[in-house]
C-alpha cells in the first residue's frame, strides 16, 4: 500500500522534551532492573534495540525493545519485551493507526518461534524474527559490526533503522550523573498527517530525584527552550530486561516514557502515549561533566536528517573550528554559559551536502560541497548552539549541540572509539523554522586526515531513504532502507545486504524485500584533504537479483577516522543518510562481483 507523508505543522508538543530527564531522574533513585537478571539455566546476553521509521499507514513511528540470547553460538532467543508506538489508536479512522504495545507491561517477546539467524557467509548479516503476543511476527534485518553491535532494519513491510547493542545494566544508581540527550517524532493528525518534532538538552541527577537543566526543542518549526527544575516524578517498574517505565505530569503535560538501559552511560528512551510517538537516546557526559568549553569542539564530521517543510531531508559535513574569537554579549536561549558567567563566541568553517530535493514540489534545495560559516558556543554544561552566518543552504540557520563523554563511543556504545581526539562527540537537534531533525557529530582524525586507503577493510552499512514518488494524484514520498557488510580497498566498496522497500520508491511502484542485494562503487577523495569521498554520478550502484533491479545512485562519504563514517546520496528528487562503521567480520569481494554479474539492467 502506498502511503502519503503529507506533513504539516500544527500542535505544539511540550510533554515529550522531558523524555530523558523523567528517565534518568528516576534512575538516581533505583538502578532499573540490575537486581532482578532474568536467571535462565544456560548462559544469556540481553541486546536493546531501537529504531524509527514510517509504518503501513504512512505514519512515524517508533520502536524499542530487549531480546535476551543465548550465549552458547545457537543464538536460541530465550525472550525479551518491547514497545512499539506510532501514536495513533488502531480504532481511529483516516487511515487506522497500528496503535500502541500495552502499558505498562509492554509487547512480551516470545522464544516459540523467534530466532536469530546468521547468514553463513560469514559477513555478520543476519535476521531477526521476533513473535510478540501483541504485534503478531515482526522480522528485521541485522548487520553485525562485532558480537556486541549491529544496525538494524525492520524487514517485514514497516521501515525503520536503528541500533542493536549488548546490554550491561549498571551495579548502581546514576547518581550525581550528568547526561545529554535528543529524541525525535510526531504528533499524527488526520489522513496520515503529522506534526514532526525534535528535541535535545543537557541534565544533572542529584541521587534524591532532583533535576536540573535545560532543554531546546523544535516542534514542526515553533522553537523553545525550557529551564527544568522543581520536577515531579511518578514511579518507575524495574525488571531483569532493563526495561523501566514512568509516568507523571511534566509542565504542565502528562506524558509516559519507557526506556531500556544499554550501559551506565547510555540509555534508550521511547514515548508511549496514545496521542504522539518519539524516540531517542541519552549519553553520559563522564568526567567532562561541567568542564565543557569552546575548545571541546574541534575539526569534526556531522550528519543530521529530518523532515523539513513537506518531505525528508538529509545533511552531511565536515567542518574546523577556532575555539576564541573575541567576548560577546550573551545571546538568550539557544546559548550555554562560561563559568565566568559571560558567553564566548568561538568559529566554525566547513563544506558540506545538503539534499532536501525529495520534496512533493521537487524543488527542495540540493547542493554538494557547499561552504558554511559561523559562530559557535559551548557551555561548562555541555550544551551550546552552532549560528550558521553563511549555510550551505539558506534555511540552514541553527543547530543545538549536546556534548558526550570523550571516552565514549556512541554509535557502538559497547567499544571504545577507534581514534580519541582530544576533542568530544556530540548530540545535534536543528533548530530552524523549516527543518526539524537531528543527528550525530564525531570528531575527525587530524594527523593525517582520513583518507580513502584508511577506511577499514570490512565494514557494515545502514541508510534511511527517501525518494519522491509520482502519483496520480500526488507526489508520495516513502521511506526505504539499505542495510548490509562491504569489503573496502582504495576506495572500493563491495557490499551485499539488504534492500527493503514496500512501497516501490526504490523501483518505479514494485514491492522489493531483497536479502540478496549488492552495493558496489568506488569512492575517490575530493581533493580537499578534509575526509570527503564521491562516487560520482551514479557511481554507486544498488541491486538485487531476485528483484530484477540494478539502480545507479550518487553518493558522498564524510570519514571520522576510517572507522566510522557518514553518507548521503545526492541524487535529485531521492535521499539518505546513514553511516558506516568498521566490522571484525569478513567480506569477501570476489563473491559479491560474481553475484553482481547476474544483474539486470534497467
Amino acid at each position: 500500500m502506498e502511503a502519503t507523508m503529507n506533513w504539516r505543522f500544527s500542535v505544539l508538543k511540550q510533554g515529550s522534551l522531558w523524555i530523558a530527564l523523567v528517565v534518568l531522574c528516576v534512575l538516581g533513585n533505583a538502578a532499573c532492573g540490575g537486581g532482578h537478571h532474568h536467571v535462565s539455566p544456560i548462559s544469556t546476553s540481553n541486546f536493546v534495540f531501537y529504531a524509527a521509521g514510517t509504518d503501513s499507514q504512512g505514519f512515524t513511528y517508533s520502536i524499542a525493545g530487549v531480546v535476551q540470547v543465548t550465549d552458547d553460538g545457537n543464538n536460541t532467543i530465550m525472550g525479551g519485551v518491547q514497545d512499539f508506538n506510532d501514536g495513533v489508536p488502531t480504532t481511529a479512522t483516516n487511515p487506522p493507526g497500528l496503535g500502541t504495545s500495552p502499558q505498562p507491561e509492554g509487547d512480551t517477546i516470545n522464544p516459540v518461534g523467534s530466532s536469530l539467524i546468521f547468514f553463513p557467509d560469514g559477513s555478520g548479516n543476519a535476521t531477526l524474527t521476533l513473535v510478540t503476543n501483541n504485534r503478531g511476527t515482526e522480522i528485521f534485518a541485522l548487520a553485525f559490526a562485532n558480537a556486541k553491535h549491529a544496525l538494524i532494519v525492520q524487514f517485514d513491510g514497516l521501515t525503520s533503522l536503528g541500533s542493536y547493542d549488548q546490554q550491561t545494566l549498571p551495579t548502581s544508581a546514576f547518581a550525581g550523573s550528568s547526561f545529554s540527550f535528543t529524541a525525535a517524532g510526531a504528533v499524527p493528525g488526520a489522513n496520515a498527517t503529522s506534526t514532526p518534532f525534535a528535541e535535545g538538552g543537557v541534565f544533572s541527577l542529584d541521587g534524591s530525584g532532583v533535576v536540573t537543566g535545560t532543554a531546546d526543542v523544535n516542534n514542526g518549526g515553533t522553537i523553545s527552550m525550557f529551564s527544568i527544575q522543581n520536577v515531579t516524578l511518578g514511579s518507575a517498574t524495574s525488571g531483569g530486561f532493563g526495561r523501566g517505565t514512568i509516568s507523571g505530569k511534566l509542565n504542565g503535560i502528562t506524558t509516559t516514557v519507557n526506556y531500556y538501559i544499554v550501559s551506565p552511560e547510555v540509555i534508550r528512551i521511547i514515548i508511549v502515549d496514545t496521542t504522539d510517538t518519539a524516540v531517542g537516546s541519552a549519553y553520559g557526559q563522564g568526567a567532562s561533566a561541567g568542564t565543557f568549553t569552546n575548545a571541546s569542539i574541534g575539526q569534526s564530521v556531522f550528519s543530521v536528517a529530518g523532515i523539513d517543510n513537506f518531505s525528508l531531508y538529509n545533511a552531511a559535513g565536515q567542518f574546523t573550528t577556532v575555539p576564541t574569537q573575541a567576548l560577546a554579549k550573551p545571546k538568550a536561549n539557544l546559548r550555554g554559559v562560561h563559568a565566568n558567567g559571560t558567553s564566548m563566541d568561538g568559529t566554525f568553517a566547513g563544506i558540506a551536502d545538503v539534499n532536501e530535493s525529495a520534496n512533493f514540489n521537487n524543488i527542495g534545495p540540493l547542493v554538494t560541497a557547499a561552504a558554511f560559516n559561523g559562530l559557535y558556543d559551548l557551555g561548562t554544561d555541555g550544551r551550546g548552539s552552532f549560528n550558521f552566518t553563511v549555510g550551505p543552504t539558506d534555511d540552514v540557520t541553527t543547530f543545538g549541540v549536546y556534548a558526550v563523554d570523550p571516552t565514549l563511543n556512541i554509535l557502538d556504545p559497547n567499544n571504545p572509539p577507534s581514534t580519541t581526539p582530544p576533542t568530544i562527540p556530540a548530540l545535534l537537534v536543528e533548530l530552524d523554522a523549516h527543518l526539524i531533525g537531528n543527528g550525530l557529530l564525531l570528531p575527525q582524525a587530524t594527523a593525517p586526515i582520513p583518507n580513502v586507503g584508511n577506511i577499514a577493510p570490512d565494514v557494515v552499512f545502514g541508510a534511511q531513504c527517501n525518494r519522491a514518488q509520482p502519483d496520480s494524484n500526488n507526489l508520495l514520498i516513502t521511506e526505504f532502507e539499505i542495510l548490509g557488510a562491504a569489503a573496502t580497498d582504495d576506495g572500493a566498496f563491495n557490499g551485499k545486504g539488504f534492500i527493503h522497500d514496500p512501497t516501490g520508491a526504490f523501483d518505479d511502484g514494485t514491492p522489493i524485500a531483497a536479502s540478496d542485494s549488492t552495493f558496489i562503487g568506488t569512492f575517490t577523495d575530493d581533493g580537499r584533504a578534509i575526509g570527503r569521498y564521491t562516487s560520482g554520478t551514479g557511481g554507486f550502484t544498488a541491486a538485487s537479483a531476485s528483484a530484477g533491479v540494478s539502480i545507479p545512485l550518487t553518493v558522498t562519504v564524510y570519514d571520522a577516522n576510517g572507522s566510522q563514517l557518514f553518507w548521503i546520496e545526492t541524487d535529485s528528487g531521492s535521499t539518505w543518510g546513514g553511516s558506516i562503521q568498521a566490522s571484525t567480520f569478513t567480506v569477501s569481494p570476489d563473491a559479491i562481483k560474481a553475484q553482481a554479474k547476474k544483474k539486470k539492467n534497467q
